[in-house]
């Protein structure tokens, strides 16, 4: 099952990257209607618009079906912690992005500067991209962990709060009479 939701993840990443596809989808509105792109009417970048959603969807169903663990394993031990990694992680993204700078540079004809060595936007962007999982993985990969979690957990998840906070038995009996 695993296997069939990795071919059907990667038909999709395939489709999305193809040449035929590609001069279409780049202009493409990803997150605001600001720019218009030229040589396309409203309808057209609607319906592009729609396009790259459904794709979007068709990729987040095809990762909880397929991919997403069902059981107890490593992703699913990660995933218990997450909440920690969600709050800690925003002051440490600018110093992981500067990290990440030096490691990637991108050049003006679209290509990539990875490590010292050029390469075209294709190769280029795949490096960058795991230049960033090999930055951003240890860091959540830490944020994500017990210890993490235990540090976090007073302020994430206040039980002392919920004591503090508890109404006793007897105050709700009391207020039970009275209404009834």
């Amino acid at each position: 099952q695993r296997a069939v939701g990795i071919a059907l993840l990667a038909a999709l990443f395939s489709l999305e990257q193809a040449a035929s596809t590609e001069g279409i989808m780049r202009h493409a509105p990803k997150y605001l209607w600001d720019h218009p792109s030229p040589g396309y009417g409203a309808a057209t970048l609607c319906v592009l618009n729609l396009f790259r959603d459904a794709l979007e969807v068709t990729r987040a169903l095809l990762f909880l079906l397929f991919l997403c663990p069902k059981g107890a394993g490593m992703l699913s031990e990660f995933g218990r912690h997450s909440l920690a990694a969600l709050v800690v992680h925003m002051p440490f993204m600018p110093g992981l992005y500067q990290i990440w700078k030096r490691m990637c540079r991108k050049l003006g004809d679209g290509g990539y500067e990875v490590l010292g060595h050029e390469l075209g936007p294709r190769a280029g962007g795949l490096a960058a991209w795991m230049c960033c999982v090999v930055v951003v993985a240890p860091f959540f990969a830490l944020c994500s962990s017990q210890l993490c979690q235990r540090l976090t957990a007073p302020f994430l998840e206040p039980v002392w709060l919920e004591r503090l906070l508890e109404v006793p038995a007897t105050a709700c009996k009391k207020d039970a009479a009275v209404v009834g």
